[in-house]
């Protein structure tokens, strides 16, 4: 296979363009005619009627006082300075894009032909291209520096938060092991604790002392807002972002006043990686990220809290055990059973007081919904799990699963059970915000992110809302 070269031939006087030539091997009668002469060829000959072994000499690209002969093999063998990599890559690029675009059309190369190709080496292009590469030698440089201080943190000094639980991990070969199991032995673990450790005698799950690595540092305050709301007994208000994946109008939503963003995943077709997107959007708005999963369940409700939700929602909890689980999987140890795997949860709130992973479970607020029977059979047991927030009374389902709606007597009396519960475990009581103003009720979900647009827009057009004209024709013309 006979491979092409590029050669810088000349300057087109109209376009200011420089024609590379891509020639092929002369036929025999074409390279005598030339004579094989080593004398390279001034610039603005044409390549053509130079042997193949001969280099172009002296040209120059705009802008990079660049003059060196450019010939196939320098074509096929990066060159080891800036200057020289980047006429080359310049070159090389347009050579494979031009070769890919003629090779159905090309004359066969045995009939010494040559095709002249044109590319345009702007006066715009070149200094972007020299930028660009000079940028991304600077990011390399970064790259290398903030390497090397990864792994050469002072001793003592607390890695920079991370959604990466293993970003700060220690370079192998640099720690020891001085309690590891003997090689290839067993070390009766299971049995015999070690000299010095808290928990001794025959290993035991069920007695197990937890350890104090992860204990908040002493005086440590609630940073949530919810959280702090609530311990005080005041009024907390969710918004509710039911369909909407676009963060502008999350961050909207998160500004407009509310203490907390419900965003809904029970009822919603989205994906975590949206939801995550449009909390990582506004992370310091006025109202936190919330959250109502699908279920209570370790992928589900880890998903939400990695991702930073603030305010856990677990909806239809029909008895103790699923109250349980959804407390579980909602807190770390020793409370609950979450995983510390990572998350952005850890770069939003990574520099919180505390830390994230020290303080998480006093700050994230957790509210079970009470929406069957069966979940007001068990009441009482959910509210009273610990951890467990605020129980609410969804106005909605109870009305779906008992057949009655709101104002009857039956539906009244099972609201009043999830009343009775809440209070005789110290625990808040929400409902929709229309029961703003009902006895002991304290936390509410508002309307979606269109309930609010179409309240919003009523609000300021006052009188010129809903007064478009109506023509008599046309799909905008009175229905008859």
């Amino acid at each position: 296979m006979i491979e092409p070269r590029v050669l810088i031939d000349h300057r087109d006087p109209v376009s200011g363009a420089l024609i590379l030539h891509r020639d092929h091997q002369r036929a025999p009668a074409d390279r005598a005619m030339n004579g094989h002469s080593k004398r390279p060829c001034p610039c603005g000959t044409f390549i053509r009627n130079c042997p193949l072994n001969t280099p172009l000499s002296g040209f120059d690209i705009e802008g990079l006082g660049l003059r060196v002969p450019m010939t196939r093999e320098r074509l096929n063998r990066p060159p080891s300075n800036y200057q020289l990599s980047l006429g080359w890559l310049r070159a090389r690029t347009r050579h494979q894009q031009q070769r890919a675009q003629h090779r159905g059309s090309e004359p066969s190369s045995q009939g010494g032909q040559s095709i002249n190709t044109v590319v345009q080496f702007s006066d715009r292009i070149l200094p972007n291209m020299k930028r660009e590469l000079f940028a991304a030698a600077a990011f390399a440089s970064m790259g290398v520096l903030l390497f090397q201080a990864y792994g050469q943190n002072p001793q003592g000094q607390a890695p920079k938060p991370n959604a990466d639980p293993y970003a700060n991990n220690a370079a192998p070969g640099t720690m020891s092991f001085p309690l590891a199991a003997p090689a290839g032995k067993d070390s009766g673990a299971i049995r015999v604790a070690p000299a010095g450790a808290v928990n001794q005698g025959p290993f035991d799950m069920n007695t197990w002392k937890y350890g104090h690595q992860f204990d908040a540092p002493a005086g440590t305050k609630i940073w949530n807002p919810v959280k702090l709301k609530m311990m005080r007994g005041e009024k907390v208000t969710g918004g509710t972002v039911f369909a909407s994946t676009d963060p502008s109008t999350y961050c909207a939503m998160a500004n407009a006043g509310y203490d907390f963003i419900w965003t809904e995943m029970q009822h919603s077709p989205r994906d975590w990686e949206a939801v995550s997107r449009m909390w990582r959007a506004c992370p310091d708005a006025k109202a936190v990220p919330g959250v109502r999963v699908a279920y209570a369940d370790e992928r589900e409700i880890q998903h939400a809290t990695d991702a930073g939700a603030l305010v856990v929602v677990i909806p239809t909890v029909r008895n103790y055990e699923e109250g349980l689980a959804g407390r579980n999987w909602t807190f770390f140890p020793p409370l609950g059973k979450r995983s510390t795997g990572g998350g952005q949860a850890f770069e939003l709130y990574g520099n919180v007081p505390g830390g994230y992973r020290a303080t998480a479970n006093d700050n994230i607020v957790l509210i079970e919904m009470i929406e069957t029977l069966d979940g007001v059979k068990d009441a009482g047991e959910i509210a009273g799990i610990q951890g467990v927030d605020a129980v609410f009374a969804a106005s909605g389902d109870l009305g779906n699963f008992s057949g009655y709606k709101q104002g009857t007597p039956d539906y009244e009396r099972l609201i009043n059970a999830v009343h009775d519960a809440a209070l005789a475990s110290g625990k808040r009581l929400c409902g929709p915000l229309a029961w703003r103003d009902r006895p002991d009720f304290t936390c509410f979900q508002a309307g979606s992110e269109t309930a609010a647009i179409t309240r919003g827009v009523a609000a300021e057009l006052g009188p010129l809302k809903d007064t478009q004209a109506k023509p008599e024709v046309g799909p905008w013309a009175p229905k008859k």
